[in-house]
């Protein structure tokens, strides 16, 4: 499946708004079910991309047009990795549930996720992304190419670009890929 190499931070953080409060009604009104409805989600987006999971629908059609969010492509690859774990740790949780028959695993990894998904939805800090990143900086995991300029770039998102208007600081990325070209743009992917 060719997928683009950003997404739009505005969705990914809408996403991440919902995930914190389906986390939240996970905890609060002890329904480890919804556990098992978001690591289905997490696996949509993982497998077949933002079209299929309701979630990101909703963040793109949604959340993001009416708060009037701008777009802000950020490199995909840890955004992934971040999906990666919260399908890891719901799916986790879920099986715990399913197999122990005790609901207290459940609303412990309710809790953690709807911090971390909070975070991210509230001040854009991703601690999968974090880990990431890390990842990247020592070595566990190889820092990808950037397809716009075939060239291995090391987090933070460098080497720019020499034909782009170089963002603000705050609005660079803290990824391992190059900014995307103006026409890359329009292919953003919602996490």
């Amino acid at each position: 499946m060719d997928r683009p190499a950003y997404i739009n931070e505005s969705e990914a953080r809408a996403v991440a708004a919902q995930v914190a409060l389906l986390a939240l009604v996970t905890v609060v009104f002890r329904q480890p079910i919804v556990l098992a409805i978001l690591a289905g989600d997490f696996a949509l987006r993982l497998v077949a991309g933002p079209a299929v999971s309701p979630l990101a629908r909703v963040a793109r059609h949604a959340i993001v047009p009416a708060f009037a969010l701008p777009p802000r492509p950020v490199p995909i690859a840890p955004k992934r990795f971040a999906q990666c774990l919260g399908l890891t740790l719901t799916a986790g949780a879920t099986v715990g549930w399913l197999a122990s028959g005790h609901a207290l695993v459940a609303p412990i990894a309710a809790g953690v996720l709807a911090a971390l998904a909070s975070l991210e939805a509230a001040f854009g800090v991703c601690a999968g992304c974090a880990l990431y990143n890390g990842a990247v900086r020592v070595g566990i995991i190889r820092a990808p190419t950037c397809e716009a300029c075939d060239r291995a770039s090391a987090p933070p998102c460098a080497p720019f670009h020499a034909s782009e208007v170089q963002p603000a600081a705050e609005d660079r990325p803290d990824a391992s890929t190059c900014l995307p070209r103006t026409s890359d743009a329009a292919q953003l992917e919602t996490r």
